[in-house]
């Protein structure tokens, strides 16, 4: 990406700009690489369809070639930047689909950028679409991959005759490694309160399992548990600092899974779908593991309950 951005901008005289992918599923872009943009800013910038140049033109598929400063109005700007005399933005498409956009700007010149520049830099967003589509769908199936396997050692655990507790703390020490040695914790539900009640976790010793309990709709994690979505807790530099996701199997929620993220953390919509998909797992061999406990609990009385009988009834 960032060769692709060297190109486009040694070969206009650009001062600086940016590569932006497109974000279907939050339908917004984002940066993926840039010149004259602090990196530690990357993650922060953000922007929706419509919302400025680059919104615009990922909006309407068209390039936009600006000489002089851009009508914040016009084109619904939120944050003017005072540094840009022109700009140039091309869209990034392929099949009709918007990858993202292409942006170079010059600072101190309103006439830097004219129409060769634009038709070159068009020609040049049409390969580097190309190459962006092919490397997407590698990665999309290094994702798909990753995350079958996620789930297998998920189901691999739980297959296990182990006690409960002690798949749960397998669980555990395994989305700790998911994500960079963090903490994970496991609350389940408690039939009696409705409350969520600490299960198990990552952390040595096993905390106080039992002990501390979570209220339905209080704090991230009683909020996931009631409203039964997950979310992804940032901190100022756009990284996952913390995760609740809810276990829920099928209409049956059965707890929640906190992970306080650790020295690396999960980067990416397919790192965040590998922890989804790994929580749904652990919920479905859960859920099974509570039905499979309350026949065995019935098994039994039912057992005690004929041998009683039949210890009163005379001749046996």
């Amino acid at each position: 990406f960032l060769r692709m951005l060297d190109i486009a901008v040694g070969s206009t005289g650009a001062d600086g700009g940016s590569l932006m992918l497109f974000d279907e599923k939050r339908r917004e872009l984002r940066i993926r690489v840039a010149h004259g943009v602090e990196r530690e800013l990357w993650p922060k910038i953000r922007v929706r369809l419509g919302e400025g140049i680059a919104g615009r033109v990922a909006a309407d598929a068209r390039s936009l070639l600006l000489r002089g400063k851009a009508d914040a109005s016009k084109f619904d700007i939120v944050r003017e930047r005072g540094d840009i005399e022109s700009a140039i933005c091309v869209p990034l498409v392929v099949n009709g689909q918007v990858l993202g956009v292409l942006n170079l700007h010059h600072s101190s010149i309103a006439n830097s950028f004219n129409e060769d520049d634009l038709r070159f830099l068009e020609q040049l967003a049409a390969l580097d679409a190309q190459i962006i589509d092919r490397a997407q769908e590698h990665e999309s199936l290094r994702n798909q991959a990753a995350r079958f396997s996620a789930v297998r050692e998920v189901r691999s655990i739980l297959g296990t005759r182990a006690p409960l507790f002690e798949r749960l703390e397998a669980l555990c020490k395994l989305f700790s490694e998911h994500v960079g040695d963090g903490i994970a914790t496991v609350y389940l539900r408690d039939d009696q309160s409705q409350n969520l009640s600490l299960a198990a976790t990552s952390l040595t010793g096993g905390g106080f399992a039992g002990e501390y309990q979570i209220v339905k709709g209080q704090g991230v994690d009683g909020r996931v548990a009631q409203s039964g979505r997950a979310e992804f807790l940032r901190g100022e530099d756009g990284a996952v600092a913390y995760v609740c996701l809810p276990l829920s199997a099928g209409e049956e929620s059965v707890g929640v899974l906190s992970l306080q993220i650790g020295s690396l953390p999960p980067r990416g919509r397919g790192a965040e779908e590998i922890l989804l998909d790994m929580a749904a797992a652990m919920a479905e061999g859960i859920a099974q593991a509570d039905r499979e406990a309350r026949l065995a609990v019935r098994a039994t009385r039912a057992n005690a309950i004929s041998s009683s009988v039949s210890a009163k009834v005379p001749g046996r």
